[in-house]
């Protein structure tokens, strides 16, 4: 037990920060104090913290990035349940929010840039062998039909762009239902297995 010198209240150590500077001896006041305390500072000095970290942000950019997709990739089982119950749980405003997200796709569907930082997220490669934005541009506009089933492909918005996600090798230009149908299947094995299953049982 220890008495925090803020409240006054004695409290297990569990209740206190370790200190780093001192073997991990616990703070002199408790977790629920330091709360406080931290959140009043912060509201007396926004414009510093922001102003701080938007500094830090933009002279470590790429540093920031990468932490960020990893977490993302680490934790994407956790994200999309807390996402889901948080919607759920949001009385009133679910509307608005489908509305927001409707507005940002149409508004980011036709910028190829965002497009291609979304087509990287699965992407387990090394930066070496990351495709560039240029080459899959390039892809992008190389075929106007998809490469597997023939479908005529004339927006850039039907059209997928097809790659190996270790090797960064852009394999071609498929539509939507292809390219989801190849990567569900995961292997060529699986799809030889799935076509010779179709040909000894019939249509």
């Amino acid at each position: 037990m220890k008495k925090c010198t803020k409240c006054g209240k004695e409290k297990s150590l569990d209740d206190y920060y370790k200190r780093k500077d001192r073997n991990g001896a616990p703070k002199p006041h408790c977790i629920s104090c330091e709360k406080i305390r931290y959140k009043d500072y912060s509201e007396r000095n926004k414009g510093y913290q922001l102003s701080r970290a938007k500094k830090y942000r933009e002279e470590n950019l790429e540093a920031c990035k990468e932490r960020c997709n990893k977490y993302k990739k680490d934790n994407a089982k956790e994200l999309l349940e807390y996402k889901r119950d948080r919607y759920h749980n949001l009385e009133g405003e679910k509307e608005a929010i489908n509305k927001r997200n409707n507005d940002r796709y149409h508004k980011t569907k036709g910028d190829l840039r965002h497009r291609y930082r979304g087509w990287l997220y699965h992407f387990d490669g090394t930066e070496d062998t990351k495709p560039t934005f240029e080459e899959y541009r390039e892809a992008l506009h190389s075929s106007g039909v998809c490469e597997c089933c023939g479908r005529s492909l004339e927006s850039l918005t039907l059209r997928q762009v097809d790659h190996c996600h270790k090797t960064g090798k852009i394999r071609g230009v498929l539509c939507q239902r292809c390219n989801q149908a190849e990567g569900l299947l995961g292997s060529v094995e699986n799809i030889e297995n799935l076509l010779k299953f179709i040909k000894e049982r019939g249509n």
